[in-house]
């Protein structure tokens, strides 16, 4: 997108950077929430996770 908008290339920059930490803080509760269930096994059947 910088490359194609250079003028904003901060804006884009900063807002990819409060994303990612937003995703961190996400993936940081899951796995808190998720250790609890240290060797545990999860079965699912919904066509999301197919494996």
């Amino acid at each position: 997108m910088t490359s194609a908008d250079p003028a904003h290339e901060t804006t884009y920059q900063a807002n990819a950077a409060a994303y990612i930490q937003q995703l961190e803080e996400l993936d940081n509760q899951f796995e808190q929430r998720l250790n609890r269930y240290h060797n545990r096994t999860f079965i699912t059947f919904h066509d999301a996770f197919p494996f």
